[in-house]
């Protein structure tokens, strides 16, 4: 019965039919950039201003503000999409990209943690010169080691499988795609017997 919005002023939280959602206090005024219900209970978000750093942020329930957990990230890392292994609210991953200083391109990371948040391994994940997005998609549920991630540029979604929890990375395929905003919807799938099923805009 809880709904929340993840946007460019806050996060804002509501019960199910309430026309009248409040902000929470802590992400108020913060782009938060993803929000995702967390394993075993409780949410999680991300913030991804570009003028200070960014954290993880966890709340048990919903109803208490959202607090930051562990050390924020580097100044500059603009964080998109955070996951949950199935099951497990200690492994996450939170994908994003970084702008390369005096330039028009972008540097992409995955950070890892076994720990719910409290420590990050850093793994870079290359760009393609016109790539200009990082999202994860998803976490396979049989192997909390193994997700999939998309790089996104104008016209293409280059999906990218990541083993041993970010330490080894293999492009599978690239969608084209439609050309428009960068934030386009991108979703992956895993079915019962092992199959992956994708979608883009094409």
């Amino acid at each position: 019965d809880r709904v929340l919005f993840a946007q460019h002023f806050g996060l804002m939280i509501g019960a199910e039919r309430d026309c009248s959602p409040a902000y929470d206090t802590d992400l108020r005024e913060r782009y938060v950039a993803d929000v995702v219900s967390r394993p075993g209970g409780g949410f999680a978000a991300v913030s991804s201003d570009g003028d200070v750093p960014n954290s993880l942020y966890v709340s048990p329930t919903g109803s208490e503000p959202f607090s930051p957990v562990g050390a924020p990230f580097p100044l500059g890392f603009l964080p998109e999409r955070v996951r949950f292994a199935e099951g497990d609210p200690m492994h996450v991953y939170v994908s994003g990209e970084t702008v390369v200083s005096s330039t028009m391109s972008f540097a992409g990371t995955l950070f890892a943690s076994h720990d719910g948040g409290a420590h990050w391994d850093a793994f870079d994940v290359p760009l393609d010169d016109d790539e200009h997005v990082l999202r994860a998609l998803a976490v396979d549920p049989a192997d909390a080691d193994r997700l999939f991630l998309v790089a996104q540029s104008t016209v293409s979604d280059r999906v990218i499988e990541v083993t041993g929890g970010g330490a080894t990375q293999a492009s599978t395929l690239s969608l084209m795609a439609v050309p428009i905003a960068s934030d386009r919807p991108m979703v992956l799938a895993f079915t019962s017997d092992h199959s992956i099923w994708l979608g883009n805009t094409e």
